[in-house]
Parts: C-alpha cells; structure tokens; sequence
C-alpha cells in the first residue's frame, strides 16, 4: 500500500524518484489519480449505504452538481439493471 501511495503522489518517497504514464509522482500527483484507477482485492463498499446514496457521493466527487449527479444516477442504476434496487443497502 505505500508504493501505491508513492505512485500515486498521496505519500512522499524518502528516496529515489519515480514516473507513472510518464508523469512525475513527486509533481503530477493529481495528473496520475485522473488516469490511473484502483480496484480492491476485498469488497470495500459502505454495507449500510443505498445504491443510490453511493451512486450520486462518486458522481458529486467527480465534479458533477448535485442535481445531475442524482439525475445520472437514476439513468445509471437503470442501465445496469439495479433501478429497483436502488434504495436498498448494498450490504442486503
């Protein structure tokens, strides 16, 4: 996990110097985090969050405003086949 964090630029390597896509990670950090994605070995979701709840925080966190991000996740969770179930909590 800390060569991720270096790689990613979110902790400071104590030696050396390393490049991601060509990118620097002691100066580009924010550069690599919006081409690289991460995917946990584990399940790693909130048990007691809605689909929707979870859809619309990734959606706001990616920059969208409020009511698009709740708009896009409708039509999202509709695409996916999880529009019923959207209101559930993903842990059951």
């Amino acid at each position: 996990s800390t060569l991720i964090k270096i790689l990613l630029g979110l902790s400071p390597a104590t030696e050396g110097r390393a490049a991601v896509l060509g990118l620097d990670v002691a100066t580009s950090g924010a550069a690599i985090r919006e081409r690289v994605g991460y995917m946990p070995e584990h399940d790693c979701l909130p048990p007691d969050v809605s689909a929707t709840e979870f859809v619309v925080h990734m959606a706001r966190m990616s920059g969208l405003p409020p009511t698009a991000a709740r708009e896009r996740t409708a039509d999202t969770l509709r695409h996916v086949g999880l529009y019923e179930e959207r209101y559930r909590p993903i842990g059951g």
